[in-house]
């Protein structure tokens, strides 16, 4: 009877170690893939924020050349997003 306890007992400890280090690995994951949402969602907020800025400084029917370059270069930092 003894015996048949202890090998439940271990069994059971077993699965539960074998779940807490798969939880482990979930949170360590969706760690990582916060951190990445975070860094692109920042991109994203630079990029609105530039053109936001470049927007409000220029005529309604023109873009100087160096805000056209502004825009590109922050297009081309967060196309891949």
């Amino acid at each position: 009877m003894a015996d048949s306890t202890y090998q439940s007992f271990s069994e059971n400890e077993n699965a539960l170690l074998n779940k807490v280090s798969s939880l482990e690995s979930e949170i360590s994951s969706l760690n990582s893939k916060i951190a990445s949402f975070e860094e692109k969602f920042n991109q994203l907020s630079e990029f609105f924020s530039a053109i936001s800025s470049d927007l409000s400084d220029a005529s309604p029917f023109s873009c100087d050349s160096s805000s056209r370059s502004s825009l590109r270069q922050i297009y081309s930092n967060t196309s891949h997003l």
